[in-house]
């Protein structure tokens, strides 16, 4: 049996350590892959490559979507284009029809859960996706805001922390230990 799988890949450290997560993975049993990574995002698709090269063998699309918050951009602002990256997230999850949605922070992630969440239990238009939230190793006592996000709204599935004290502070998250 395979499950049919989003990743959620955003520039620089998130798809350094979803790499390094996805690198322990057994990939014959999560594919297709289909990643999904922000349009103005350059490295993640050389990133997926790198994981090839160590060995890992496995199927894959890459899907772009609006970015739905640049860094530096301001929180009054990312509303509008986070709004716009979940229409472009409306047709591209209705494709895909993922079994698990894997995402660990980046800002597209957002949209992403959220047209997932929809889609898949409120609306029943795909089948039951399991949404995986897996903090950065570098919050080691607040989450992020995609976190905080996720958390308040309790869309993920599993809200995966690498470090004792988050799971403290936010008690309804999985303490999994150090994955990357």
């Amino acid at each position: 049996m395979r499950i049919k799988t989003a990743v959620v890949l955003g520039s620089g450290g998130h798809t350094g350590e979803m790499v390094k997560l996805l690198s322990g993975m057994d990939l014959d049993l999560y594919r297709p892959i289909e990643f999904i990574v922000a349009e103005t995002d350059n490295m993640s698709a050389q990133k997926i490559e790198q994981l090839r090269d160590q060995g890992k063998k496995f199927d894959y699309r890459i899907n772009l979507i609006k970015r739905s918050r640049s860094v530096g951009q301001s929180y009054l602002t990312s509303i509008f284009t986070t709004i716009l990256a979940i229409f472009y997230s409306i047709p591209l999850i209705y494709r895909i029809k993922p079994e698990l949605l894997l995402v660990n922070g980046p800002g597209t992630c957002i949209p992403c859960c959220i047209i997932t969440f929809v889609l898949s239990r409120i609306l029943f238009l795909i089948p039951k996706c399991k949404i995986v939230y897996v903090e950065s190793i570098c919050r080691v006592k607040k989450f992020s805001l995609s976190g905080k996000i996720l958390y308040s709204l309790k869309i993920a599935d599993s809200l995966i922390v690498q470090w004792p004290e988050l799971k403290e502070i936010y008690p309804q998250s999985v303490y999994l230990g150090q994955l990357v």
